[in-house]
C-alpha cells in the first residue's frame, strides 16, 4: 500500500558553523527563515512545506547513524541558476548532467550538483 501523500518535509544536516551554513542558504540561495529556535536549530524553508534544518553540530551529533548522500531542490532553471552561483564563486562539483526519456528522444531533467558548507552535496533538477 506505501505511505499516501508522501512528500520531503525537511532535511538535516548537522553544521560545523550555524552561522556559515545560514549565511549560504539564506544569502547565497536565497531562501528565507522559517524558524530559528534561539541557536538550537534553524529551519530555512525551501518552499512552504519543505524545509532544511540546521543544526550546531555540537548540539546534534548525527554519530555515524546515517548519512545523506545529496539531497535534491527542483529550480527553475538550471542554466540560469548555474550562472547565479558562479557569481557567488559556487561552481558544480559534478554536471551539468541531461537526462533523457526512455527512448533517448527527450530531455526529462537536467541536473548538477553543488556542495554546501558542511560538504553536503545539493542536486539542482529542472524537470522539463
Amino acid at each position: 500500500m506505501g505511505l499516501k501523500s508522501a512528500k520531503l518535509n525537511h532535511v538535516a544536516i548537522s553544521c560545523k558553523s550555524l552561522e556559515e551554513s545560514i549565511d549560504f542558504y539564506t544569502k547565497t540561495l536565497g531562501f528565507q527563515i522559517r524558524e530559528d529556535d534561539s541557536n538550537l536549530n534553524v529551519k530555512v524553508a525551501i518552499d512552504n512545506f519543505t524545509f532544511i534544518e540546521l543544526f550546531p553540530f555540537d548540539q546534534y551529533k548525527a554519530g555515524g547513524r546515517g548519512n545523506i548522500p545529496h539531497f535534491a531542490i527542483a529550480i527553475e532553471s538550471l542554466e540560469e541558476s548555474l550562472d547565479y552561483l558562479s557569481t557567488k564563486n559556487i561552481f558544480p562539483v559534478r554536471g551539468p548532467f541531461h537526462i533523457k526519456s526512455k527512448d533517448l528522444q527527450n530531455t526529462i531533467r537536467s541536473v548538477a550538483f553543488i556542495t554546501g558548507p558542511d560538504l553536503e552535496e545539493i542536486e539542482l533538477v529542472q524537470n522539463y
